[in-house]
C-alpha cells in the first residue's frame, strides 16, 4: 500500500510536492496501489516513485520527470504522459490504452505485456526500449525518414510486430518514432500463435542492452558532476 504521508503531501499542491522532495532528494515516493485518477501531475519530479498497481487513468503527467519510476501492473487509461521523461521506467503489465505518449522519452523503458491500444506516440523516442508481448501495437515507423504515401520507405524505417498482439522487440536505435495502434483488443488465439524469437537472440540483446544503459548512467553522473561543479564555481 502507498505511504499516507507521501500521499498527503502530493494532494497538498505542486508547490508542497517541489519543496519536499527539494528536502528529501533521497526518498523514493511510495504510491503502490494508490488512486491518483485525474489527477494533475504536469512538470513534477516523480523519479524513482513506485507506483505499482496504481490508477492513473485520466492523470496528467505532461513533462513529469518519471526516470526510474516503476509503473507496472497501473492503470494509465487516458492518461497525458506528453514529453514525460520516463527513461527506464518499468511499465510491464501496465494499461495504457489511450494514452498520449506525444514526444515522451521512453530510452531503456520495460513495456513487457503493456496494453497499447490507441495510444498516440508521435515522436516518441524508443532506444533500448524493450516491447515484449505488447497489446495494440501493430507498427512502429520512422519520422526521421520521409515516408512515402504514409508507408516507410524500407524495412529498416519500420518495426513490423506479428499478428498486432504481440511485439518481441527491443528497439535499439535512437530516432523518433510514429506508432500505429490495433483498432482491436488481442486474442489469446493471436498470443498462442505468436512463436517469438530464439532465447539466445532475446539473451544477447538483454547483454548489449544493459552495456548500453551502463555507458548512458556514467554519462549522465559524468554530467551531473560537471554541473554540480560550475555551481559551485559561480557561488
Amino acid at each position: 500500500m502507498a505511504m499516507q504521508q507521501h500521499l498527503d503531501i502530493l494532494k497538498q499542491g505542486k508547490d508542497a510536492w517541489r519543496q519536499w522532495r527539494w528536502q528529501h532528494p533521497e526518498v523514493e515516493p511510495d504510491f503502490r496501489e494508490a488512486d491518483l485518477q485525474g489527477m494533475d501531475l504536469s512538470g513534477l519530479n516523480l523519479c524513482h516513485a513506485d507506483f505499482t498497481g496504481s490508477t492513473l487513468s485520466g492523470a496528467d503527467l505532461s513533462v513529469a520527470d518519471l526516470y526510474r519510476a516503476n509503473l507496472s501492473s497501473s492503470n494509465l487509461r487516458g492518461v497525458n504522459l506528453w514529453g514525460a521523461d520516463l527513461t527506464e521506467a518499468d511499465l510491464r503489465g501496465a494499461d495504457l490504452t489511450g494514452a498520449d505518449l506525444r514526444g515522451a522519452d521512453l530510452t531503456g523503458a520495460n513495456l513487457t505485456g503493456a496494453r497499447l491500444k490507441k495510444v498516440d506516440v508521435t515522436s516518441v523516442y524508443l532506444r533500448w526500449t524493450i516491447l515484449w508481448a505488447c497489446y495494440g501495437l501493430i507498427a512502429l515507423v520512422s519520422l526521421d525518414t520521409p515516408d512515402r504515401e504514409g508507408e516507410a520507405r524500407s524495412l529498416e524505417d519500420r518495426q513490423q510486430f506479428p499478428s498486432g498482439a504481440c511485439a518481441p522487440w527491443i528497439i535499439g536505435s535512437s530516432r523518433r518514432w510514429r506508432g500505429l495502434a490495433a483498432e482491436s483488443e488481442a486474442t489469446s488465439s493471436a498470443e498462442d500463435s505468436f512463436d517469438g524469437q530464439p532465447q539466445t537472440v532475446l539473451e544477447e540483446e538483454n547483454r548489449r542492452l544493459k552495456q548500453e544503459l551502463e555507458v548512458v548512467r556514467q554519462e549522465r553522473d559524468m554530467l551531473k558532476k560537471t554541473i554540480a561543479s560550475f555551481t559551485q564555481g559561480q557561488s
